[in-house]
């Protein structure tokens, strides 16, 4: 399991499919299209945060802009990808300041 240090936040990356309607469609109906999906994966930009480390936003004041839960936007290309040695599972490692807005249904 990762542990989140410092003013970092760890975010689970939403999918290509999950974000990118023209591919999940193309997908839908049998279409393979002839793009780098590792480099349009690295693109996305929005994902749930998943931890978040002690000292994040705290430079800031205030309280923090985001929860473990939420799902937000990010910076694109920001962060660090890193593997969970145990699961598997891919996440994007931020600064605090990278997080750029949350997504709420109100």
């Amino acid at each position: 399991m990762l542990k989140v240090c410092g003013h970092r936040v760890l975010v689970k990356v939403a999918d290509l499919e999950e974000v990118d309607d023209i591919y999940s469609r193309a997908k839908r109906a049998g279409i393979e299209l002839q793009i780098d999906k590792k480099a349009e994966q690295l693109a996305i930009d929005r994902g749930t945060v998943v931890q978040i480390g002690h000292t994040a936003f705290k430079d800031f004041g205030g309280d923090a802009w985001c929860n473990v839960g939420d799902e937000v936007f990010f910076s694109r290309y920001g962060g660090k990808v890193l593997e969970d040695p145990y699961t598997k599972e891919k996440y994007t490692l931020l600064n605090d300041e990278d997080v750029l807005a949350v997504i709420t249904k109100e």
